[in-house]
């Protein structure tokens, strides 16, 4: 027996439905374990604070952060790419631009101190266009617009688009 389409699409919607979970499944496994492993961690904290005292055992095992960083440098070392952004000289990691942003600050403070003036990036002049009156080559370029208007113009006239205006 042939199946019919709304058969056929709830047959293969189906499908996809199973392998998209299927797929999901070992991520959530993953997590699952890294919470619980945070979890344990925090309680053995937890307990060891309410006894006064802070347990080696508490601070054993690597935290979701450190089992993040390190996917993150072990990525780097395989030479896997990265996320397609530019490079701004700040690092990706929120504990290191922290750190860096302190850096930069302390440095600024320093110069600050020490009399120096504050860098500024040095200015421009803008270029000047020639539609610019300021520009040397402003009236040869208005009489290049005119001659090409006026050509635009008697164009249109001759496809009857326009009636024939002269620009003077």
């Amino acid at each position: 027996m042939k199946k019919t389409d709304d058969e056929q699409r709830t047959s293969d919607d189906l499908e996809f439905a199973k392998m998209g979970i299927a797929a999901f499944i070992p991520g959530m496994q993953r997590m699952m374990e890294l919470m619980q492993r945070e979890l344990d961690r925090m309680r053995a904290q937890l307990d060891a604070a309410q006894r006064g005292e802070l347990s080696e055992e508490a601070q054993d095992g690597p935290t979701v952060r450190d089992v993040v960083r390190q996917t993150r440098t072990v990525r780097a070392k395989l030479g896997r790419p990265r996320k397609a952004q530019a490079r701004s000289g700040w690092p990706d990691d929120p504990l290191e631009r922290e750190k860096e942003a302190a850096r930069r600050h302390g440095v600024m403070l320093a110069k600050r101190e020490a009399g120096e003036p504050p860098a500024a990036k040095p200015r421009r002049e803008a270029k000047l266009h020639p539609r610019d009156s300021n520009h040397p080559r402003h009236e040869a370029w208005l009489a290049k617009l005119r001659k090409a208007q006026k050509r635009a113009w008697k164009l249109r006239a001759a496809n009857g688009h326009a009636a024939a205006v002269v620009i003077q």
